[in-house]
């Protein structure tokens, strides 16, 4: 078992509504890295409910980013609260997160939609979300584009059900060795035995019956 101990810092820009840090006792907090951040590249946002509140402190940042990148899941425990900063235990179980990161985690990309609070992406697997708010989420948006048919494998923060949400994704290039010779043999199942090589994209605008749909089979 790993632990670390740091303070969460940065709340008085915030702007928290009162009482916001006696919720947190007993709660969940999701940590996430932030290499956008100017002051420090190994920055970690804390995160509540959805809610960006806080930062690790600087000088623990790059343990705990280390850590996240390594072990999944971990727990965080509050050892006390101030004004200003929080003082949190963070524990990872070395066992559970190798068993877990390989659990529920390869998939194929099916395609994407959203609703009104999450960018959702349908597997094969079933569907992942993410929440709308989520500061990453320009980046996975373009690397969902990018990976539409593909095998991938995503990510998420925390205690976050991987088997609903996700953080991020990337191409699965470990793949098993008869998924690659079906793979290898999709041109068969194109009509008349087609292979396409380069692809192309098209929008296509008309109120309906117009014959979008007639124009896209064709």
């Amino acid at each position: 078992m790993n632990k670390l101990t740091f303070d969460l810092v940065g709340m008085k820009y915030r702007n928290l509504p009162t009482g916001f840090l006696q919720n947190l006792v007993g709660s969940s907090i999701s940590l996430a890295t932030d290499p956008t951040n100017p002051v420090d590249e190994y920055a970690v946002r804390c995160y509540y409910i959805g809610r960006h509140f806080a930062y690790v402190e600087r000088g623990k940042s790059k343990p705990v980013t280390e850590l996240l990148k390594t072990f999944k899941p971990y727990s965080i425990n509050i050892l006390s609260t101030q004004n200003n900063s929080i003082t949190v235990e963070i524990s990872i179980d070395e066992w559970a997160a190798l068993s877990s990161n390989e659990v529920g985690q390869k998939m194929k990309l099916l395609g994407i939609h959203t609703d009104d609070k999450h960018f959702i992406i349908t597997t094969d697997r079933g569907e992942r979300k993410v929440l709308l708010t989520w500061h990453g989420l320009p980046k996975i948006k373009a690397k969902c584009v990018e990976l539409l048919g593909k095998n991938i494998k995503t990510s998420t923060w925390g205690d976050y059900d991987d088997s609903i949400w996700f953080s991020d994704l990337e191409e699965d290039l470990d793949t098993d060795p008869a998924l690659l010779a079906e793979s290898a043999n999709d041109a068969s199942k194109f009509p008349l035995g087609k292979l396409f090589t380069k692809s192309k994209s098209y929008k296509i605008y008309g109120p309906p019956g117009t014959g979008k749909t007639t124009t896209l089979i064709s």
